[in-house]
């Protein structure tokens, strides 16, 4: 015997919507959950002109601001020497000297901004006088790079990009707090409008420290105290978009700082030291596939001694570099030509005579 039942009505309109809901849910929910593409990170160290990293062959690192505020380093070379395969060698605490290992501490380059930044008489920047929390990304270039730029560049590029401006207003600030009595305070913002972009920062560094020298090692300048640095900071931009095609922007970074360093038993030498990058560009797009930029970038390092022992007289090294360049970046079948013109102007003043006495 067979047994018929009629479907309920209710059931029969169930299995239609569920029916319907199947069918919509693959577009719906997985348009949904699906994300767009990600965009491959585009670098300009590797070739002076932004190239995507899937289509270098050179090795490059990005260090982002996101990365910047997790890792627990707060200075330059600590950020450095937690990318693979860079090492810094560091003479003491902060603001004490320090260079990247590898080739010759001479033969890498750092630039802020595109502008070109150290001592021609040591031959390395002055890494911890460059503030941190004013860094919006780091590029590490590996590798020799001298048909970029020049010789210098055996070792490979570290190149350093400030806070620049952004639509909207954006204030910031840090407070950081650590051993040997460091206290960093920073504050800026960053803002656009129309046409118009603009960035400020400033940042405040103190610390105590720790003996810049060690007697275990037989140093004849050793002192045991602490061997102290101050820092003050500010850094500013801006960038007008005249019309589509054309662009203007300038830059500024500028530190002070005073360093310690072990001169002899209860004896100190103090120094000054100042940093000083700037830039001012202008870009235009003169056909399609034809982009030029025209800049001038300047930028001085100088380390005084302003106290120092009875046998050490106060000197004074710096370090000028004053620079033209006009690149253009035409596309071809081939990719992209780059065509440019460059002049580099270095120039140092150093002397070591005792400051003339006052007369009243």
């Amino acid at each position: 015997m067979a047994i018929f039942m009629k479907p309920c009505v209710l059931c029969v309109s169930f299995t239609a919507l569920c029916l319907l809901l199947a069918t919509a849910l693959p577009y719906s929910a997985f348009a949904q959950v699906q994300s767009a593409p990600q965009l491959k990170e585009t670098v300009i160290s590797a070739s002076r002109t932004p190239t995507r990293t899937d289509e270098l062959v050179s090795d490059v690192t990005v260090v982002t601001r996101i990365e910047i505020e997790k890792y627990v380093g707060r200075t330059l070379p600590e950020l450095l020497s937690r990318v693979a395969g860079v090492q810094l060698s560091v003479n003491g605490g902060l603001g004490k000297s320090s260079s990247i290992r590898g080739s010759e501490a001479r033969h890498t380059i750092l630039l802020i901004d595109g502008v070109r930044y150290g001592s021609a008489t040591t031959g390395t920047p002055v890494w911890d006088n460059i503030p941190v929390d004013m860094i919006e990304r780091i590029e590490i270039l590996k590798g020799p790079a001298l048909a970029l730029y020049g010789s210098d560049a055996v070792g490979g590029v570290v190149q350093v990009f400030m806070r620049k401006g952004q639509a909207g207003f954006k204030p910031y600030a840090a407070v950081t707090l650590g051993s040997e009595s460091r206290a960093q305070l920073a504050t800026g913002l960053t803002g656009g409008t129309g046409d118009v972009s603009y960035a400020l920062s400033v940042q405040k560094t103190r610390e105590a420290g720790f003996s810049a020298t060690n007697s275990k090692v037989g140093v004849t300048t050793f002192n045991p105290d602490r061997d102290g640095f101050k820092q003050n900071s500010f850094s500013g931009s801006i960038a007008y978009q005249i019309t589509q095609s054309l662009k203007l922007d300038a830059g500024l970074v500028y530190a002070d700082s005073v360093n310690r360093s072990d001169d002899g038993l209860n004896r100190d030498t103090r120094y000054a030291g100042m940093t000083n990058v700037a830039h001012l560009g202008v870009e235009a797009n003169v056909l399609p596939g034809w982009k030029t930029q025209l800049r001038y970038n300047h930028s001085s390092d100088s380390n005084r001694a302003i106290a120092a022992a009875p046998a050490n007289l106060p000197g004074l090294f710096k370090t000028t570099q004053d620079q033209v360049s006009w690149q253009n970046d035409i596309d071809t079948p081939l990719g992209v030509a780059l065509v440019g013109i460059e002049n580099l102007k270095q120039s140092t003043e150093s002397t070591t005579r005792l400051p003339l006495p006052c007369v009243m």
